[in-house]
């Protein structure tokens, strides 16, 4: 029984002082892992003074230590969220810059050649404006979110590709999870009864075709 255990059995006891708080335990595996926040830093139960007062709440009381860590999880993630926001703006920003560069060149070369990779170019951003605009449309917003690339037919053709893409990568896995079992297989798993059976039927089908072929030969003489 650890030490705070022991504690523990003490006050459920009334053996141990009044307002006294077991510490909580330390998981030995983890003791490397610890965190600023973990609960081993708190001073619960460790007192020297004999001071009666009653414990601060976010001391003694779970409710309240469980809700201060609910804000402060509430406040991480509006961090995380704020920055989300900036990185987002920043991600438009460039790919509509990219964009108008693109259509500004098109417009201007006449180059069949650089038309030509501009115009995979110009695919290229399409489909990537699908997938990016996919990934942002999870962020919680006030308002919809606008359109910050291409536009209709393209928009569409664009989104086509996309989704038959993933559709032939998932048929790609699939083919070589079963190529992948097909490989691992081993005759030393399969059961002796079965294996024993099928060898049966492989004799008895044998067997069957030198009939016929004995009863072929004795019409033909």
């Amino acid at each position: 029984m650890t030490s705070a255990a022991k504690m523990e059995s003490l006050i459920q006891s009334g053996c141990a002082p009044v307002n006294a708080v077991a510490p909580r335990t330390i998981v030995t595996k983890e003791l490397f892992s610890l965190d600023v926040d973990n609960s081993i830093w708190d001073d619960i139960g460790l007192a020297d003074d004999d001071d009666v007062a009653e414990p601060p709440l976010w001391l003694c009381d779970e409710h309240v230590r469980t809700g201060i860590r609910g804000i402060l999880l509430r406040d991480r993630c509006d961090e995380e969220l704020h920055r989300l926001k900036y990185e987002e703006a920043s991600l438009k920003d460039w790919f509509m810059e990219e964009w108008s560069v693109v259509l500004r060149s098109m417009e201007e070369i006449e180059d069949l050649n650089i038309q030509y990779q501009l115009q995979e170019r110009r695919k290229d951003l399409a489909r990537l404006y699908i997938v990016w605009a996919k990934a942002l449309s999870t962020l919680p917003r006030d308002e919809p979110m606008e359109l910050w690339g291409p536009m209709g037919a393209e928009l569409v053709q664009a989104r086509l590709e996309v989704e038959t893409e993933q559709v032939q990568e998932e048929v790609e896995e699939d083919d070589e999870d079963a190529k992948d079992m097909f490989e691992e297989f081993d005759e030393d798993d399969l059961d002796v009864g079965l294996i024993e059976r099928i060898d049966a039927l492989d004799l008895n089908d044998n067997a069957w075709e030198n009939e016929l072929v004995n009863e072929d030969m004795y019409y033909v003489g």
